[in-house]
């Protein structure tokens, strides 16, 4: 009886080269650049021999990639080489089982220029670090760090507007963290409660809060003077200015509800907590609320609703000086209808918008912005000048 072959060794040596092979080409390739076998045979140190690598490379491939590309599959492709997409690697490893059957001797079509295929290509890594940046609700310290774990999600060919030659954040670019005072965990879970209600397709309960003098939230009040509690369908979760905000609508009512959700408490989702159905409370359908549409498109609900304002969008007209189309597409995007000049300075164009949400507006842009219309817009932006102007002329 012979002698029984250990292969551990063997084994070990083979899982210990395809794992620095394939950290190599983590760190080395990408969307543009590209290794060949010689180079990669380089830059390893658990061989030097070509065809031990040629090996290597074949085993991982078959694991780590579909078996044959079929033109839908892309996407399921860990690395990538020289004819991937033509199905070489499947015409090689079936010549090389003729060729060890001795059937041919034709020589192997071979695999090079190889790039891993990260999660992020280069446009959308600088997306997400941008976002990070802007975030409002994200410190300088936590910044650091999760732009440093995002970068190491690519090769070491990335660059970014936000790191510098030594991998450092740059100090030119800053910013600015919101006033945050809610604690994310109870944001979190207030979310995910809403989340899931929003799949049951059930109402939810809470109550809604605001800050005192003594800088503590405390519940609105019924007219009774007891802290009243709040019953709404839930159907989408908008971030907007740092803020997250539960488009909503309030039992009674048909029209849409906006809540802050970190000024929530006490959520749940109505009657799922007894474990009797018939106590279950369904949200109301979609199509029975005033102002919600299907399909569903945040930023025209969002334009449409300035600071979430939630009175039922109306079309304004507003005169708005010529050089000063930027004010508006900050705020509408490209949601605003140009309808003609007014004269040489001023244009007339038409949004659509809550009134309340476009007094607002217009009084904080009045150096370039007037609403000529509808009327009764106008009398509340005169009106609330006129209070003004008699606030601010009283001595103090």
């Amino acid at each position: 009886m012979g002698k029984k072959v250990d292969n551990s060794k063997a084994q070990y040596l083979l899982v210990e080269r395809a794992f620095e092979i394939l950290n190599k080409l983590k760190e080395n390739t990408d969307e543009t650049k590209t290794l060949t076998q010689a180079e990669i045979l380089k830059i390893i140190s658990t061989t030097k021999n070509a065809r031990t690598l040629s090996s290597t490379i074949d085993k991982m491939l078959s694991a780590l990639n579909p078996p044959e590309y079929d033109g839908e599959n892309s996407d399921e492709f860990r690395i990538q080489y020289k004819g991937w997409d033509q199905n070489i690697m499947l015409k090689r490893l079936d010549l090389k089982e003729e060729k060890l059957e001795g059937k041919i001797s034709t020589k192997l079509p071979s695999i090079t220029d190889l790039r891993f295929v990260h999660d992020f290509t280069f446009d959308e890594l600088d997306s997400v670090i941008e976002g990070i940046y802007f975030s409002k609700t994200i410190n300088d310290g936590q910044r650091e760090r999760l732009v440093k774990k995002i970068v190491n999600l690519s090769s070491k060919n990335y660059k970014s507007k936000y790191i510098d030659s030594n991998g450092k954040l740059r100090n030119n670019i800053e910013g600015i963290q919101e006033n945050l005072f809610t604690k994310k965990s109870e944001l979190t879970q207030n979310i995910n409660i809403i989340q899931q209600a929003m799949k049951d397709n059930v109402k939810i309960s809470f109550y809604f809060n605001g800050y005192n003098a003594d800088k503590k939230l405390e519940p609105a009040k019924d007219k009774f003077g007891k802290n009243k509690e709040y019953v709404v369908s839930p159907y989408h979760i908008v971030a907007y200015n740092g803020k997250y905000y539960l488009i909503a609508n309030t039992d009674p009512y048909e029209n849409v509800s906006i809540y802050r959700i970190d000024l929530m408490s006490a959520v749940n989702k109505k009657g799922m907590d007894t474990g009797n159905s018939k106590e279950i409370a369904r949200r109301k359908p979609v199509r029975d609320i005033k102002g919600l549409s299907e399909p569903w498109d945040a930023s025209a609900f969002i334009s449409a609703h300035l600071n979430m304002f939630y009175d039922e969008p109306q079309t304004i007209r507003l005169k708005i000086r010529n050089d000063r189309y930027t004010i508006l597409h900050d705020w509408f995007g490209e949601r605003y209808e140009f309808k003609g000049k007014v004269d040489a300075e001023y244009d007339e164009v038409t949004v659509v918008c809550s009134p309340e949400a476009m007094v607002y507006w217009a009084m904080q842009y009045s150096d370039y912005v007037e609403v000529i219309g509808p009327r009764d817009v106008r009398k509340k932006i005169a009106k609330k000048c006129k209070e003004l102007g008699d606030r601010y002329e009283r001595c103090i």
